[in-house]
């Protein structure tokens, strides 16, 4: 009884969720977007982004995930739509003139957390630690461990001036420390040496200035290691982890933490409303690029999804078609690409779909067997949220491909070594 009264109310709070959105966005349209309609539906995405994060807040690598969408929706609402001021360089954003390219840009980001909702109502996700298949292998844990440590010191750049500057191959580190934890003891020893690897790592990444890179790693670290670590537990830290990453913003590679800093990062951080001109500046590609579709022709759109495509695959030059990247020759903005707003070149608004779809096919992936393929993928999705969120879409099939590639060879591997084991032991009697 209790269970169907419950979920009657879901029902119910989804109707209202559903009705409310579909008419702000209708009257937007109607009224020609005007900018109270578009703060309107802004304080929805925000309510949905709270609300998520509310029901997933028992299930650790959910509402870590939330709790990274929600700060993002958070900060473009803000930071774009209620007060412009705060906008990091309004110049760039003098680039639209068309009030339609804010309201279409507002409409995706409704749409698609409407869309996460009306998913987890439908099929709350039933989570738990899951007892874990003992599959060892310290040969390929070393392997990758030194692989980790080898791409961290020799793949990123200390001495740009800027900060801790990684190329394409220094990304690989997350799939190197995610196939060590796969193949090692799950022992409080282990446990230890990746504390102090991730520790010492994500210390000198943040002191060169490189915000992303560290708490993914970090991230990464507590869903593998820590996996009974409370969701409850990690939010004091986050108002000091705001205030920290205004701190290397304002300093990049010459963080000094001091009283007179942390007031400063203070006093920045109120004046912003708590957002972060990461993902202020992140959010215009998006809308650049709606405007950039009315000049378009369908075969030069056409030609583009194909390499974007290929991209998934081959990676390298094709990364110069992603739309951060082919946006660069018409307009100024300084990269990244909110997902929902990602396919809307191609697909219009129903672009929203696929980037959807994707997530929640990711998300029932976390139900799977910790031994499994896909529950590999599902962590590494987790904790790339930042990436593939607010940088980059293509970013996260991308690296589902190269993991599918890596846990192929890993199984050639182990079989490998294992049988070059029992032949030399065999031998030896």
């Amino acid at each position: 009884m209790k269970n169907a009264r419950v979920q009657q109310n879901n029902i119910i709070k989804l109707l209202v969720f559903i009705l409310v959105s579909a008419a702000s966005a209708i009257l937007s349209v109607f009224f020609r977007y005007e900018q109270c309609l578009l703060n309107i539906m802004g304080a929805i995405v925000v309510v949905l982004s709270i609300v998520l994060l509310y029901k997933n807040r028992k299930c650790q690598p959910l509402a870590i995930m939330y709790l990274f969408i929600g700060y993002m929706n958070y900060s473009v609402v803000a930071g774009v739509y209620w007060n412009p001021e705060i906008r990091p360089n309004e110049s760039l954003y003098e680039q639209i003139r068309d009030q339609e390219v804010y309201g279409i840009g507002m409409i995706m980001m409704l749409g698609f957390m409407l869309i996460l909702y009306i998913e987890d109502t439908i099929h709350p996700h039933r989570l738990c630690i899951h007892v874990i298949e003992k599959k060892e292998n310290v040969y390929l844990e070393l392997i990758c461990t030194v692989a980790f440590l080898w791409i961290y010191f020799t793949q990123i750049d200390f001495n740009t001036g800027g900060r801790a500057a990684g190329n394409a191959l220094s990304e690989y580190r997350y799939i190197a420390m995610l196939f060590a934890w796969s193949y090692a003891p799950k022992t409080k020893l282990r446990r230890l040496i990746w504390v102090i690897i991730i520790g010492t790592t994500t210390i000198i990444t943040f002191a060169f200035g490189n915000r992303a890179d560290a708490i993914i790693s970090a991230v990464l670290l507590i869903i593998l290691w820590f996996p009974k670590f409370s969701f409850s537990k990690l939010l004091p830290f986050v108002p000091a982890v705001i205030i920290l990453f205004k701190m290397i913003a304002g300093m990049r590679n010459n963080l000094r933490i001091t009283l007179e800093g942390i007031l400063k990062a203070v006093q920045i951080s109120a004046g912003e409303w708590y957002t972060t001109d990461t993902y202020t500046y992140a959010y215009l590609p998006g809308l650049l690029t709606i405007l950039l579709k009315k000049s378009s022709v369908l075969s030069q759109r056409i030609n583009l999804l194909v390499k974007n495509i290929v991209y998934i695959f081959i990676g390298g030059k094709y990364g110069s078609y992603t739309l951060a990247n082919y946006s660069r020759q018409f307009y100024v903005h300084y990269y990244g690409f909110f997902a929902p707003v990602y396919f809307y070149y191609w697909f219009g608004v129903l672009g929203i779909i696929i980037p959807a779809a994707l997530i929640i096919g990711h998300l029932r992936l976390l139900e799977k067997e910790p031994s499994s393929l896909g529950y590999l993928i599902a962590c590494a999705f987790v904790a790339t949220v930042p990436r593939w969120y607010g940088y980059g879409f293509m970013q996260l099939p991308r690296m589902d491909f190269i993991i599918i590639v890596a846990w192929f060879v890993m199984k050639i591997g182990d079989k490998f070594l294992k049988r070059t084991i029992v032949s030399e032991h065999t031998w030896q009697q």
